[in-house]
């Protein structure tokens, strides 16, 4: 998306910040600063032509500027992908990226900060990812984060084990397996 010379009624804090980086992924930065997360309880944001963004919390001052009134997504906790179409804004994603010189990229998790059109008109998604920084693919570099399983208690039990005690793997999978169990610490004060 173009975010030049527009403006924007911000909803939260959450609502500022995800605006502000999809901003940042498209080139822009705050007027006289770096590119870095401001401002965040300001109601009114303002993208220049430079895509230098300004803020101000005059309701009057936003109702008369000249600048193009947008929308943006409000970002929500959990948002899912399943792999197919775009992935929606929020989401957390997999870059699977062959491209020659960000083959490094493949396999990180990045989280999707934007989508539009390239002057192709193919899907283009734009995502933070991490340390590496903002940047724009194809639809296909990713795949979708598939979620942590949960652990069995069994898992769990050896995990904590392990954690504890100077036990291998497979001693403390067979503690398990044979019905042994952590003293719940009610019954240890007994």
């Amino acid at each position: 998306m173009d975010y030049r010379n527009t403006k924007i009624r911000i909803l939260s804090r959450e609502h500022s910040k995800a605006f502000q980086e999809a901003v940042f992924a498209a080139g822009g930065k705050w007027h006289g600063i770096a590119k870095m997360l401001a401002w965040l309880d300001v109601p009114y944001i303002y993208v220049s032509e430079s895509l230098a963004m300004y803020c101000s919390s005059n309701q009057a001052f936003f109702d008369d500027s000249a600048e193009k009134e947008i929308t943006f997504p409000m970002p929500t906790e959990s948002i899912g992908w399943n792999g197919a179409g775009v992935p929606p804004v929020g989401c957390e994603v997999v870059i699977e990226c062959n491209c020659i010189g960000l083959d490094y990229l493949s396999g990180i998790v990045a989280e999707v900060i934007s989508t539009g059109k390239d002057n192709m008109g193919s899907d283009v998604v734009t995502v933070k990812a991490g340390h590496h920084g903002y940047r724009a693919f194809m639809v296909g570099a990713f795949r979708p984060l598939q979620p942590k399983p949960t652990k069995t208690e069994r898992e769990l039990f050896v995990d904590e084990a392990m954690d504890n005690v100077p036990v291998s793997r497979t001693t403390a999978t067979e503690l398990y397996d044979k019905g042994y169990r952590k003293v719940s610490e009610s019954k240890e004060s007994e």
